[in-house]
């Protein structure tokens, strides 16, 4: 009885359910087995087309045109393969590989991009490996940085997916290849931010301290103009010294300061280096004495200024044109409060900023906020104390030292500069200094060259503006006060705009560049230029006055003198000014 097997009886409902679910397996082995057979159809297809390819060239007698013109057919013909190319070996000989995969690197058309990256995709998801010859010295030990030159060299200008695909190919880390110029594939790993194929290399003993002799540049350099922080990890871990220098006299934190990164990977920087017996010496000067903290200021980077002020970087150090870092924060087109900024952490750190000093040019850094037309930066330097007494406007050519031939002023721009000039003057003459009629006529002569005058075409343009209803809405709705909307301003007269809306406010609205972006393009110029007409007008009225009066000898009276200058443009105005001073 024990023995007698146990029958369950499933009935009908589970013999029905346990048929129909292997009817599915059987059925899904066959879609198996059919998508297995049709793929492995379309690879020998595949395989034929690669081969008869091949076999209508002569590789050995083609010119390096005719190579490149087979591998544009080549590339043409297999772009939307996605599968790999396999058994490659049994088609081309791997120096034909390798030359074909220098094409996809280098081709010279710009519009190939996805031709020439599916090609080097399909080479490596084909399974296609580099076997290289050893190479021994001269006691018979394999060189473990052999002289060659591969495709990896040749990639630092494409994509990082792209190296990634090379590297899948030349998947030798224990060798590093080095071609012509001292470039090694651990090089490029670190300039394409590969962060594992990085790993591996130093795995392998590579020394992270290597240079590229064409610039001097360490791998970690490489990876600090890049900012990827697993990598500049790996290479300090790794023992890389981020005080080398390369043949700009930069160290690897030079480059990290040149550019925008993010807090994270400045600080693990500097913990890194410290951790690993190698501190950051934060007053370090490149071949142009650039320190680490003049290259942030030259960038705008607020929390890595802080940070090099907290570590002990010397406020006043100056660079080889005898700039300081204040000298660099009054040459920026920025009007911002990064000059408040660097001073509030100086005062915190109980260091004296250098205000008054001078540069190889004998240029102070209130000069330099003068050129650059920086009211706002102007007024912190007054304030701290800038020496106004032996002050003198700065020469003429300060202010177009960056125009060419070329050269012309987007709209904000035109206004910036407009306003910017007159905001700055406005702000000397209230703490005493005296504007000559040589500076006055600097300052027309500057709205001369720079554009800023309204014309007739102007006027002409403007009544278009008028009368575009788009346009009205649009600069009614732009308030640039809350009492005062941009239309209400274009429509005061000049004598009333200069009583209501000051020189820096027309500042402040040209440096909001998204409120004019508000305004339909097609009428934003003549918008402009009505504005810098309007609020430079007091400006050139008053001067051009004093002058007509001296040019008639006071023969006319003041009120006819006021009413001619009254009907006259700022182009006109500036005339009678030159006229005034060639008579004198």
């Amino acid at each position: 009885m024990d023995d007698m097997p146990i029958i369950v009886d499933m009935g009908l409902g589970a013999h029905d359910v346990f048929f129909d679910d292997l009817l599915v397996m059987i059925q899904a082995q066959r879609d198996y087995n059919n998508a297995a057979e049709r793929a492995l159809r379309l690879q020998r297809e595949r395989h034929e087309t690669l081969r008869s390819l091949r076999a209508s060239f002569d590789w050995e007698a083609a010119s390096t045109e005719e190579r490149y013109q087979f591998y544009r057919r080549l590339t043409d013909s297999t772009c939307y393969w996605n599968s790999g190319f396999s058994n490659l070996r049994d088609i081309f000989r791997p120096e034909e590989i390798e030359q074909l995969l220098i094409e996809s690197v280098i081709d010279r058309v710009d519009n190939r991009f996805f031709e020439k990256e599916r090609f080097i995709e399909n080479v490596a998801r084909g399974g296609y490996k580099d076997e290289p010859p050893a190479v021994a010295d001269e006691s018979g030990n394999p060189l473990s940085s052999p002289r060659r030159r591969t495709p990896v060299h040749l990639a630092l200008a494409v994509e990082p997916n792209v190296v990634r695909n090379l590297f899948d190919v030349y998947d030798r880390f224990d060798v590093n290849y080095v071609d012509e110029s001292g470039l090694t594939h651990f090089h490029v790993a670190c300039w394409k931010q590969c962060a594992d194929i990085v790993d591996q290399f130093l795995e392998h003993g590579h020394d992270p301290n290597r240079r590229w002799p064409a610039t001097g540049d360490t791998a970690l350099h490489m990876a600090a103009a890049n900012g990827r922080r697993e990598v500049i990890a790996s290479l300090l871990n790794g023992g890389a010294d981020p005080n080398l220098l390369n043949d700009e006299g930069s160290t690897a934190f030079h480059l990290i300061c040149k550019e925008d990164y993010e807090e994270d990977l400045v600080n693990a920087f500097f913990e890194l280096s410290r951790d690993n017996n190698h501190p950051v010496p934060v007053n370090a000067q490149d071949n142009e004495g650039n320190t680490l903290l003049i290259l942030t200021l030259d960038n705008g980077h607020k929390r890595l200024v802080e940070s090099l002020l907290r570590q002990g970087a010397d406020p006043n150090l100056a660079e080889a044109e005898g700039l300081t870092p204040l000298h660099v924060i009054c040459k920026s087109t920025e009007d911002d409060d990064l000059v408040d900024f660097f001073f509030h952490i100086n005062d915190e750190l109980q260091q004296t900023v250098q205000i008054d000093k001078l540069d190889n040019e004998g240029m102070t850094p209130l000069k330099w906020a003068v050129v650059n037309l920086l009211p706002h930066v102007l007024d912190v330097l007054l304030d701290r104390g800038a020496d106004t007494s032996n002050f003198a406007f700065p020469a003429e050519d300060y202010f177009y030292a960056f125009l060419d031939d070329d050269y012309e002023w987007d709209p904000s721009e035109l206004l910036r500069q407009a306003s910017g000039i007159l905001a700055v003057i406005e702000r000397l003459e209230g703490r005493g200094y005296e504007l000559s009629r040589s500076d006055a006529l600097m300052i027309m002569t500057f709205f001369h060259r720079n554009g800023l005058f309204q014309y007739s075409e102007n006027l002409a343009e403007l009544e278009n503006c008028w009368r575009d209803q788009d346009f009205v809405r649009r600069a009614n709705e732009l308030k640039i006060r809350p009492d005062l909307s941009l239309y209400e301003l274009m429509r005061l007269r000049p004598e009333e705009a200069e009583n209501r809306f000051a020189y820096i406010e027309y500042h402040e609205l040209a440096c909001k560049k998204k409120s004019q972006t508000r305004l339909p393009v097609r009428h934003l110029k003549a918008c402009v230029l009505h504005l810098c007409e309007k609020l430079a007008r007091g400006f050139f009225r008053r001067w051009a006055l004093n002058s007509l009066l001296e040019l008639t000898r006071d023969r006319l009276p003041y009120l006819c003198c006021d009413a001619i200058v009254e009907r006259l443009t700022n182009a006109d105005l500036r005339l009678i000014c030159m006229s005034a001073t060639v008579e004198n």
